[in-house]
């Protein structure tokens, strides 16, 4: 077969407004994704997909900073003669320019390689999956695509069922990271059993924590194993179905999620999801900590504070398990659902909820999808806080 590259990918502007905000409200996005595949053999595959992204008008991580000054540790910054200054968007060419997939695959007979910084996507969750050990929930950008991982994998068929082995270098995605920096690598098996029409899905994994640093900042934790543990059921029964678990072995409780789906022929079609998750390592409503979670990802340093207190926004880490992993939500009992309904062939209407159920706090996000042409798609939608003040409904009296 003679080598053969083929370019696809897409590119985008999106437009936000934020209702109510102070200072800029409106922002734009420009980004161009271009997918690069070429195949210099029979059986080999190299898949390249950089992205050159630029942003305009309100700068998130600039108000998530000023809400983190606004709080408790503002005014430590403050009594310190400390001063914000607003980092530059754009200080060097990795704020723009990324490559976000490049791996070589090889198909053999026995079994598929893939090399590289590539998607890993396990779990038959619906909004959270606990299995899924490599992902990447962006609650402020849910469009767009979770990054890659590095990593070395394999998946084996054996008649019905597979079996997948990942090895990851240098990652900061892992389900055993942390505070401290990137881990040296994780390891983890999964094997899925197809059953009188059902998948079952038992996942492990295990990574050296290399501890953190201590207050003093110049020492370090002693390390240790951390492994985790977890079960994927997915069926049919007239309905679709799953239920999804996760263990860490050091958690105290487990994060489990089960949820239904179904399709009614209603015009071109009428879908609807519905799931419900136990996350054992949350924490009740009044133990919250919504400043620190606001500051998280922010990086002190790039904020631009010059003064022997700019450690204490390190300090601000978002809420943790007992393990100290970051976390993506703060409480225990959580609902979510969605409904997507195909007008015509080309227009489609769809809204998600997500409740916390703990607080009575929501978030929906409402949308609208027309395909414009052979190559054009208008998405229009919003996100709204809803029901009480909470995690997903705050008030600028739970930020400071």
């Amino acid at each position: 077969m003679p080598p053969t590259l083929d370019l696809s990918g897409y590119a985008e502007v999106r437009g936000a407004w934020a209702l109510g905000a102070e200072g800029t409200a409106g922002s734009m996005v420009e980004r161009v994704r271009p997918r690069f595949t070429a195949a210099p053999g029979e059986r080999v595959t190299v898949e390249v997909v950089p992205e050159l992204a630029f942003a305009q008008g309100r700068d998130t991580t600039d108000e998530a900073a000023q809400l983190l000054l606004a709080s408790p540790v503002g005014d430590l910054l403050d009594a310190a003669g400390c001063s914000y200054v607003r980092p530059p968007r754009y200080d060097t060419v990795s704020d723009y320019l990324s490559v976000e997939r490049f791996h070589v695959d090889w198909n053999l007979p026995a079994v598929d390689l893939s090399l590289g910084r590539q998607a890993v996507a396990w779990g038959s969750g619906l909004a959270f999956h606990p299995t899924d050990l490599y992902a990447e929930v962006v609650l402020t950008e849910p469009w767009r695509e979770r990054r890659g991982v590095n990593a070395l994998k394999a998946t084996v068929p054996v008649g019905p069922h597979t079996l997948h082995a990942i090895l990851t270098v240098d990652d900061d995605l892992s389900p055993f990271a942390s505070e401290a920096p990137a881990l040296p690598g994780s390891a983890a098996l999964k094997g899925t059993l197809n059953v009188a029409g059902m998948d079952l899905s038992v996942v492990g994994a295990s990574a050296f924590a290399p501890g953190t640093l201590t207050a003093d900042g110049l020492s370090r934790a002693d390390g240790a194993w951390d492994s985790f543990a977890g079960m994927d059921l997915r069926g049919t029964s007239g309905v679709g179905w799953w239920v999804e678990g996760g263990w860490h072995v050091d958690d105290d409780a487990p994060d489990v999620v089960a949820g239904i789906d179904y399709s009614f022929q209603v015009l071109q079609n009428l879908y609807v999801a519905v799931e419900g998750r136990w996350d054992g390592t949350g924490v009740a409503p009044e133990d919250y900590d919504l400043p620190s979670r606001v500051g998280a990802g922010l990086d002190p340093a790039a904020l631009g504070l010059d003064c022997a207190l700019v450690d204490a926004l390190a300090s601000q880490a978002p809420a943790a398990s007992t393990t100290g992993r970051a976390r993506t939500t703060l409480g225990r009992r959580y609902a979510d659902a969605v409904i997507r309904l195909g007008v015509t062939e080309n227009l489609s209407l769809s809204a998600v909820t997500l409740a916390n159920l703990d607080d009575g706090s929501l978030m929906i996000v409402p949308s609208v999808s027309a395909t414009l042409g052979a190559r054009t798609t208008l998405n229009v939608g919003a996100q709204l806080p809803a029901g009480s003040t909470g995690e997903l409904h705050p008030d600028a009296g739970l930020l400071t």
